[in-house]
This record gives C-alpha cells, sequence and structure tokens, in this order.
C-alpha cells in the first residue's frame, strides 16, 4: 500500500512522544457533475451523536441516481474532540485524504470509472486522480449535516501522537475518486485506522463511506488488532 511509509512514521513518534505502558491493547472525495436526475441512495441515521470527549468517524454519504451515475462522491474522515485537541494543541479538527485542490496543484487526471458497489449495485464515475493533500488539512464535514457519526471513545496518549504524526502529510502520495487504485478518502480512513488504532479494517475496491461506516461501527479506541465485538 502507498501508505506503509506513513505507518511507520506514526509509530517511531508515538514510541518516543508517550509515556510507556499507556498504550492500549493498542474535496473532499471528488468528481465532475454527472447528467441526469439525481436520487440519493437510503441513508442509514446516525449512528451516534457527536460527544465532546472522543474522536469519531464523520461520514457524508455517496449518492448515485437511477440509472448508476454517481451525483455525490461522499467522504469519509475523522474529527477530533476538542479536548483531544486540549491535550495535544497542535492536532488537527479533522483528518481525511483528499486531492489537492489548491492554484499551484498539478493538473488533474480524468478517467471514466464503472464497477460494481460492495451489495452489488452497479456504477458510474467521472474519477479524477492527483496528488493528495495533508491529511490534517481534509475540510471539515460539518457534523450537524453530516450522513452518519460514529463515537469510537476518546484517544489514548499514545493513539493522540500516531494521529498527530498522520496528519502531517499525505495518507497516499495521491487521490482517486473510485477506489480503483485503492487510494480514495475510503481507503485512507481505513489506512488511518490500521495505523493508529491497530484495527483490522480492510474495504473492497469500490466501498463507499458508508459502506466503511457501518463496517467501522463497532470499533473503540480501547480495542486493538481486533473485529468489533458486536460482529459489525
Amino acid at each position: 500500500m502507498h501508505g506503509r511509509g506513513v505507518g511507520r512514521a506514526a509509530r517511531a513518534l508515538s514510541q518516543t512522544g508517550s509515556t510507556a505502558g499507556k498504550r492500549t491493547n493498542n474535496r473532499t472525495a471528488e468528481q465532475e457533475p454527472s447528467q441526469g436526475a439525481s436520487r440519493a441512495r437510503s441513508v442509514s441515521p446516525m449512528l451516534s451523536a457527536l460527544p465532546g470527549r472522543r474522536v469519531s468517524t464523520v461520514v457524508s454519504d455517496t449518492k448515485i441516481n437511477e440509472a448508476g451515475d454517481v451525483t455525490d462522491p461522499g467522504h469519509i474522515q475523522y474529527q477530533t474532540s476538542e479536548a483531544e485537541r486540549a491535550r495535544e494543541p497542535e492536532l488537527a479538527r479533522a483528518i481525511g485524504h483528499s486531492r489537492r485542490t489548491d492554484p499551484h496543484a498539478p493538473k488533474v487526471r480524468r478517467s471514466k470509472v464503472s464497477g460494481y458497489l460492495p451489495d452489488g449495485t452497479p456504477f458510474r464515475v467521472n474519477a479524477l486522480k492527483g496528488p493528495a493533500i495533508k491529511a490534517g488539512d481534509d475540510k471539515l464535514i460539518d457534523p450537524q449535516s453530516a450522513s452518519r457519526v460514529i463515537d469510537h471513545g476518546e484517544m489514548t496518549d499514545d493513539q493522540l501522537a500516531r494521529m498527530k504524526a498522520v496528519q502531517r502529510q499525505p495518507i497516499y502520495p495521491e487521490y482517486e475518486t473510485s477506489g480503483a487504485d485503492s487510494s480514495n478518502c475510503v481507503h485512507g480512513h481505513a489506512e488511518v485506522a490500521r495505523t493508529v488504532f491497530d484495527w483490522d479494517v480492510h474495504p473492497e475496491r469500490h466501498a463507499r463511506p458508508q459502506d466503511l461506516a457501518e463496517q467501522m461501527a463497532g470499533f473503540r479506541t480501547e480495542d486493538s488488532g481486533e473485529k468489533p465485538s458486536d460482529g459489525n
């Protein structure tokens, strides 16, 4: 995976920057607008409210119309709490994987990608590919308008140090909308889950943000290298 260097750097920093013994058992994805009437796929209710002291996964669902065209690719990111940022003042509010859109960014590469979602639904998307932003520069999804929010619990000192290391560079060198290269926001989110929390999460190639959210609904910061105990 492109992000292995990120994981190694984060782990090295956390080992030197955390107190021994405190480690527990352990935009935005973009595309050009598609033509045709838009019909959002069914949206699940909030998985939980956004608490004041906890790191959360925040999701804007992918939307697909009746013809199978992606009209909104959606996004997924981590959001840290005010209390966690007080413990680590340089910690970003949002950590995610997105494409650079600044005036000096290299020219974007465009392609048409088609395939199947994890539930077997066919889709088509006008995908964009280009260099990625630093993870800590990800644009914040408003929690009040998000499709779903997952409470993962309060980060340990070790996890905070790892997250702080991850945010300083892109999760992967490049971003691509569809997941064809395993380098969109979904795969970036899963890479951070493995790097920071040691969670065993591996989304399918074309998984949507909401698919990964359902997979991660049971993960908590006190878990390490395990799947959720509730079976999600």
